[in-house]
């Protein structure tokens, strides 16, 4: 879903939300699902337009994700009540990353973020797509 948010914390706290609503059963069915990992959240590509943007109070994009378990497919998933849930299916990819702890803000993933650049680079890797954070327990621990 995509969230229009002062900073990716933000983001990730408004889109959390929603999103966590909808498996804990706020969906046509009232159907729940088991919560996974990780909760992702990366910068909104421009040239994808969203349908009913979450508008907090700024000018950045970010597109917030849980994944779903493996039990469904987009078939059978709970159909969301809320319009700014959709479900897209990414197909098997092979990503970078790079582990660490810290405060959930800017400074902190863009530090890491270009250490992972530096070592792409040393390798002769470009990356394909702009970063993505994935987190594990990101709002419940806030010095994460």
């Amino acid at each position: 879903m995509g969230v229009a948010a002062e900073d990716r914390r933000e983001a990730a706290n408004v889109g959390f939300s929603i999103l966590a609503s909808y498996i804990f059963g706020n969906n046509i069915s009232k159907q729940k699902i088991d919560m996974t990992a990780p909760v992702t959240a990366s910068p909104t590509p421009e040239k994808i337009s969203m349908t009913a943007p979450v508008t907090v109070s700024g000018s950045v994009s970010f597109t917030i994700s849980f994944m779903m378990p493996k039990i469904f497919s987009m078939e059978s998933l709970p159909q969301p009540k809320d319009p700014r849930i959709v479900f897209k299916e990414h197909p098997e990819r092979l990503m970078a990353a790079i582990r660490f702890a810290g405060v959930f803000n800017e400074k902190n993933f863009s530090r890491h973020q270009l250490l992972l650049e530096e070592w792409l680079s040393k390798k002769g890797i470009t990356p394909a797509g702009p970063p993505v954070i994935a987190g594990y327990d990101l709002l419940s621990h806030p010095g994460y």
